[in-house]
C-alpha cells in the first residue's frame, strides 16, 4: 500500500481531467475536488484501465482451467486416476489469488478515496454521493417513492398503501390482470413444477 500511496503522491493534479455528467436536478453541489482527491481519482481511473486487459486474461485462463478440470472428470468419471488434478487445482488457486490481490489493492484505494471525500466535505452520512463535471462533488437526494414510482400502479406509493388496498378488497386492475395471467400460466408450469 505504501508503494501505491507513493505513486498517487507523484501525480500532478493539474494534469487530471475528470469528465463527469452535469449536475442533476436532484443533486446538491457541496464542493470541488481538492488536489489530493484528484490524485486519488486519477490513480483509480488509470490503474483500473491499465489492469483491465490483464484481469480479463486471468479470468479467461481460470475459466479455461476450470473447464478442462470439469471435462476430465466428466469424460473419465470413476476411471480417472486424478494424477493431473492437483496441478490444475493449484494453478487455478494461484490465478485466483493473483486476481484477488490486484482487485483488493484497487478496492482499498477506492474505499480510501470515497471515505476521504466524505470526510473532506463533511458528508459522512450522505446516502449517495458522486463527482460531476468540473470536479464538483454532489450529494444525490433520494426521491421519495410516491404514486406510480414504486409499483408502477397509479395511487400506490408505498407497501402500506398496497396492504391497505388488498385488505379492503380494492384491487387495482393491474393487479387483477397479473393475477389472471398467473392462473393461465399455472397450468403450463405445473407440468414442470407440479401444482
Amino acid at each position: 500500500m505504501k508503494n501505491i500511496l507513493a505513486l498517487i503522491a507523484q501525480i500532478d493534479p493539474a494534469t487530471v481531467i475528470i469528465t463527469g455528467d452535469k449536475v442533476g436536478k436532484n443533486e446538491t453541489v457541496v464542493g470541488v475536488l481538492t488536489d489530493d482527491l484528484k490524485r486519488f481519482w486519477n490513480f483509480l481511473e488509470t490503474e483500473t484501465e491499465k489492469r483491465r486487459p490483464e484481469h480479463k486474461k486471468t479470468l479467461g485462463e481460470i475459466s479455461r482451467l476450470k473447464s478442462e478440470y470439469i471435462a476430465i472428470h466428466l469424460d473419465l468419471g470413476e476411471e480417472h486416476d486424478h494424477s493431473g488434478c492437483s496441478a490444475k487445482q493449484q494453478a487455478i488457486e494461484a490465478l485466483d489469488e493473483q486476481l484477488s490481490k490486484t482487485s483488493s489493492e484497487i478496492q482499498k484505494v477506492n474505499e480510501i478515496f470515497w471515505n476521504l471525500l466524505r470526510l473532506e466535505f463533511d458528508i459522512v452520512d450522505a446516502p449517495e454521493i458522486a463527482i460531476r463535471e468540473n470536479n464538483q462533488v454532489v450529494i444525490i437526494k433520494q426521491e421519495e417513492l410516491t404514486g406510480e414510482s414504486m409499483f408502477g400502479i397509479d395511487g400506490l406509493g408505498s407497501l402500506e398503501e398496497l396492504l391497505e388496498m388488498l385488505e379492503s378488497g380494492r384491487v387495482p386492475a393491474e393487479i387483477r390482470m397479473i393475477s389472471s395471467l398467473g392462473k393461465c400460466r399455472r397450468g403450463i408450469f405445473s407440468k414442470f413444477f407440479g401444482s
